[in-house]
């Protein structure tokens, strides 16, 4: 266990010292590590998560017991000891295994003189961790309420003003559980009910969600294991972000554009949705001229995945790398009706204007409402970096508007909770000539889903 302990001090550094997503040096460790059992794979996750969820609560108790704070500590000996009073107080592991552990990662990562002071810290805590994690005295709600869930109180306050401490409480518990893997069906490919079936044979436990394309699943070692997966017969998809593409209003037709596609579940989503459309008129029409539908056209219609003369979707984004992760997408999935292009979406393409029947601009943001899969967020945001967000929003909303034809649709979206960033920017969006037709906060935890904002608006 010593060197998964030392990859999970590596991943930790690099999240909270060095800023890198958590979400991202996660995944580039475990693929490296691509040879580690599934109780390791589990025990790093779960490790590497926790202390990245859990940093201001661990802190608070460190500092309870130590004369040097850990702001004070060099990073790797507080990284040190947040894994150690992590596996202390949150994990099912003997207390002497994680002070020794701990001293002997000390020392493996050349800090023999330091390694005393982890032992007698950690010591400290484990005989008074009942107490040192008891925050009943504590009579300030933002401030207990931001150590115990590790929210910085900014966030606390925010969400209890706005939607109430019960609320407030849910979507900071939602932070704390174990993200679901949701998973959306191409339903052009196979219904839900058949890759539900096919999912269970396999020994996959599938949780229908009030969404009919839209499940949870559990039990498998990797998505790459899932030949339904590699077969492109589903996506992976936030509950919340599938219900964000199935407001959108389809004939099976329509030129649609997405801004800011990466890593593409949305134009997918969409593709998914014009071709289903595509194959649904052509088979009423069928059926209406010869009252069934004939086995050619059956058997054309069920093995396209795309229809080149139906709709179309042009997936954007502003780097290559980020088309790649798109394109990478699509290949699996294998449809036809999508491409790709490297734009920004801050700089006004002309071949752009009025030229497209939906348009989809899921901008960049705080991200307050995804907090649960990518907790470093909520150390890294603060109000001043949403204001500066607000501006980079409208510098893609003003081009947005001016790419829907009149009568067109504007699925506006964001994966966060912020009134400046969502709502104000629809009373945005209405000022230059649309109407909004629905708009939605969904919050954190609200039916077991991420928070999410959404949004309809119709070009007058």
């Amino acid at each position: 266990m010593a060197d998964i302990r030392n990859d999970c001090l590596n991943m930790i550094v690099d999240v909270l010292e060095e800023h890198r997503p958590s979400h991202l040096v996660i995944a580039d460790h475990l693929d490296a590590g691509s040879g580690m059992s599934d109780q390791d794979r589990s025990f790093v996750k779960r490790l590497v998560m926790g202390v990245v969820e859990r940093k201001m609560m661990l802190d608070h108790v460190i500092d309870a017991v130590s004369k040097t704070k850990t702001a004070k500590m060099k990073p790797v000996v507080r990284n040190i000891i947040r894994m150690g009073a992590y596996q202390l107080i949150y994990m099912n592991v003997p207390d002497s295994a994680a002070c020794n552990e701990s001293v002997k990662l000390a020392k493996k990562r050349g800090l023999v003189n330091l390694s005393g002071f982890v032992n007698g810290v950690l010591r400290n805590i484990a005989r008074q961790k009942d107490i040192l994690t008891d925050l009943s005295g504590i009579k300030d709600d933002t401030v207990r309420l931001s150590l115990y869930y590790s929210v910085p109180e900014w966030i606390v306050r925010y969400f209890c003003d706005n939607y109430g401490i019960e609320a407030a409480v849910r979507a900071f518990e939602h932070y704390l559980t174990p993200s679901k893997t949701y998973i959306r069906c191409n339903s052009s490919r196979i219904s839900p009910d058949g890759l539900c079936e096919r999912l269970t044979e396999r020994g996959i436990d599938v949780q229908r969600t009030g969404i009919e394309r839209c499940m949870s699943i559990t039990g498998y070692s990797s998505l790459n294991s899932i030949p339904e997966f590699r077969d492109g017969l589903f996506s992976v998809q936030d509950m919340s972000s599938v219900i964000a593409g199935e407001i959108a209003e389809i004939r099976g037709d329509e030129r649609v554009l997405d801004m800011c596609a990466a890593p593409g579940g949305k134009s997918l989503n969409i593709a998914d949705r014009l071709t289903a459309a595509k194959r649904a008129g052509v088979q009423a029409a069928e059926k209406g001229t010869a009252g069934t539908l004939g086995p050619e056209a059956a058997e054309k219609e069920t093995a396209g995945t795309g229809a080149s003369d139906g709709g179309q979707v042009i997936a954007c984004d502003i780097s290559e790398q980020k088309v790649r992760m798109i394109d990478e997408n699509i290949v699996r999935s294998g449809f036809t009706n999508i491409r790709t292009a490297v734009s920004d979406a801050t700089v006004f393409v002309p071949d752009f204007e009025n030229a497209f029947d939906i348009v989809i601009a899921d901008v960049p943001c705080s991200g307050l409402g995804i907090i649960g899969r990518k907790p470093d967020i909520k150390y890294n945001m603060t109000p001043e970096g949403q204001n500066e967000l607000v501006i980079l929003q409208r510098s893609i909303l003003d081009n947005a508007v001016r790419y829907v034809k009149t009568g067109g649709q504007l699925l506006f979206s964001t994966c966060t909770v912020n009134r400046a960033e969502n709502e104000d920017n629809v009373g945005y969006i209405a000022a230059k000539g649309f109407e909004c037709a629905l708009s939605k906060q969904l919050l954190p935890g609200e039916n077991g889903a991420d928070g999410f904002f959404y949004a309809r608006m119709i070009r007058k």
